[in-house]
């Protein structure tokens, strides 16, 4: 129970980014008991479990045909009578539909930060003459349809996985037991003609039924996956006319911010050599905004660099001068004025039910004009090499002198030249952060080192006799 309880404290800190989930379309027919995993036998499900359904790959024996992941209803078909699962939900409880959840978005160990390889797609298609980008929300708006498709992934195709916080979508995915299904995710006007646009992705189920994962692909993949399969496997890095007709055709249904991650892609699944990636995908589909619109960018970018700057500026001019008027400042108190805000409102201090506990405040209620706090200056800042409190008794307030016998004695006799002096060791924990680095004016106080007590002896040009020490 104590793990179960941490791990669900260190699921609720881990980052992440909120999405909106709202199903479209008809809901899912019930799962049948033939077709559910609990008709699986053993020797079925013991081959389920053996089996990597996120990892597996097209047959590499079939040229033409997808091997897809897994069979459409999740299992092996049994000989008992069917009963529906499922059912009862689909039909009582809708909170499935629409669902405001988390994706667990890890962070990689190496750089510290979360490495994506494909982006969730933008609500408008980009648009190189339009002067301003639309406003879009902070979460994105994700549509899923239930009807049941295929996982496919392709060999050293990168994808992307995220795991969704529980909620009703995540547990009516998993009561229906079926982690061979995927359910495709849409974004509304990805694409240009139509409102739903392209799936760039999938819901699925885990293998062992624990949790329900997003899966990021390329922009409208199941038209891109047979083409890739065909480059390297038919035409063998090789592309025909026909071939590039497709994928031209391709790119012209794809939003064009996505053109930089398909490079990389191709990168990776091409041979080093190769410049295919740079030939099928070239720069020039990169362009995504408009030139008004990039430099209103580049300005702002300018702009806050800027600012930056004179904030920088600002900070690195102010503390030497603080620092000095610190140094030079005579032991005298500092006061800070008391600026009184605006009076309570009368409706909030007569109101019936808070008259009782603002009458015992009420003389701390009235103002004072020209009230000032006197700051008693710390031992740190009474004690500064102007003062000479560690050599000139003379110096020290009398009422700090049983105080600092110790400390005088302590700098006087220095005991160990391994310490440094208490003066210099308050020099080190109150320098300005500009002097920080300037460890020249330190080493020139450090005593010079020792000699050795034994000097090592210079060995001699040793003419004629090898075996010669001296």
């Amino acid at each position: 129970m104590m793990m179960q309880c941490i791990d669900s404290l260190v699921l609720k800190v881990q980052s992440g980014v909120v999405i909106n989930f709202e199903k479209i379309g008809p809901d899912p027919p019930p799962v049948s008991g033939e077709n559910s995993r609990d008709s699986i036998d053993d020797d079925g499900e013991h081959e389920l479990e053996q089996r990597d359904w996120e990892k597996e790959i097209i047959n590499p024996n079939s040229h033409s045909e997808f091997k897809l992941l897994g069979n459409q209803n999740g299992g092996r078909s049994g000989n008992g009578a069917s009963t529906p699962i499922g059912g009862g939900q689909t039909l009582t409880n809708t909170a499935w539909h629409n669902c405001r959840r988390l994706i667990y978005v890890p962070k990689s160990a190496q750089k510290g930060f979360a490495i994506g390889f494909w982006p969730i797609p933008e609500s408008f298609w980009p648009d190189l003459q339009a002067s301003s980008l639309p406003p879009r929300s902070a979460h994105p708006n994700v549509k899923f349809m239930c009807t049941s498709q295929e996982p496919m992934v392709i060999e050293n195709l990168p994808f992307d996985k995220y795991e969704l916080e529980p909620s009703p979508l995540t547990q009516f995915i998993l009561a229906r037991k079926q982690p061979t299904v995927c359910w495709q995710v849409f974004i509304p006007n990805s694409y240009r003609n139509t409102e739903v646009g392209h799936p760039f992705g999938y819901l699925k189920a885990s293998t062992n039924l624990t949790c329900v994962n997003l899966f990021v692909m390329p922009y409208n993949y199941p038209a891109l996956l047979p083409l890739l399969d065909d480059l390297f496997k038919v035409h063998r890095q090789k592309p025909s006319s026909e071939w590039q007709a497709q994928f031209k055709n391709y790119l012209r249904t794809m939003p064009s911010y996505y053109a930089g991650p398909l490079r990389r892609a191709l990168t990776r699944m091409c041979s080093p050599q190769s410049n295919l990636p740079q030939l099928l995908v070239p720069d020039n589909c990169d362009n995504s905004l408009s030139y008004s619109v990039l430099n209103h960018l580049k300005r702002l970018k300018n702009q806050a660099k800027i600012e930056y700057d004179k904030l920088c500026n600002e900070v690195s001019s102010k503390q030497p001068i603080g620092s000095k008027n610190i140094f030079n400042s005579n032991n005298t108190n500092e006061g800070i004025r008391v600026v009184s805000r605006s009076p309570l409102k009368r409706d909030l201090i007569s109101h019936p039910l808070l008259q009782d506990k603002f009458t015992s405040l009420k003389d701390q209620l009235n103002e004072f004009g020209g009230f000032v706090v006197g700051v008693v200056r710390s031992k740190h800042h009474q004690h500064r090499p102007g003062g000479q409190s560690y050599r000139n008794p003379f110096d020290i307030p009398r009422r700090s002198l049983l105080d600092q016998v110790v400390r005088m004695r302590a700098n006087f006799l220095q005991p160990s030249f391994r310490h440094t002096k208490l003066l210099d060791d308050d020099f080190a924990h109150s320098m300005p952060v500009s002097q920080m680095g300037n460890y020249q004016e330190y080493l020139k106080r450090m005593p010079s080192p020792l000699r050795e007590v034994e000097s090592t002896p210079v060995r001699q040009h040793m003419f004629g006799n090898p075996f010669k020490i001296d």
